[in-house]
């Protein structure tokens, strides 16, 4: 079984996914009644999320969405996702979100600015707000012209 994936041992420290750790949902077996269905999806162990994120923040949904991929990509363990497979396709992601126009890179970059000042609360997995100002560093720094 693999480990999760933590900072501070890995030649390539300096990617996105290292300060992020694993957060796990709590399942609550009574939010299942009268759903009818006989499926049912159980997280399984050692996949990583994000805690919910408040949407009076006013943080553009597709960040989330982004956000979230890569939460999973990096922090869950190497027996759901094969760390080296992660880091590449993180590696794209952060590379395509270098070619956003400045007026969205700046909205970006704010959504971030906003979060940063969020997730420093005790729902939050250590490492976020490195997390948060690494994305965000690289972003910024992979645009300038």
């Amino acid at each position: 079984m693999g480990g999760k994936k933590s900072g501070g041992n890995h030649p390539d420290d300096n990617k996105a996914h290292k300060p992020v750790s694993i957060h796990r949902h709590q399942h609550d077996e009574d939010e299942d009644e009268g759903d009818g269905g006989d499926e049912e999806f159980n997280e399984p162990e050692g996949m990583a999320s994000l805690p919910e994120i408040p949407e009076d923040l006013g943080i553009d949904p597709m960040l989330i969405a982004v956000l979230e991929s890569v939460v999973f990509l990096s922090g869950s363990e190497d027996d759901l996702v094969h760390p080296d497979a992660a880091d590449a396709v993180i590696d794209r992601i952060l590379t395509v979100l270098t070619r956003l126009d400045p007026i969205r890179r700046g909205r970006v970059l704010e959504d971030l600015k906003t979060l940063r000042g969020h997730v420093s609360g005790p729902d939050w997995p250590a490492g976020m707000a490195e997390f948060v100002d690494y994305f965000a560093e690289s972003i910024s720094s992979g645009g300038a012209e």
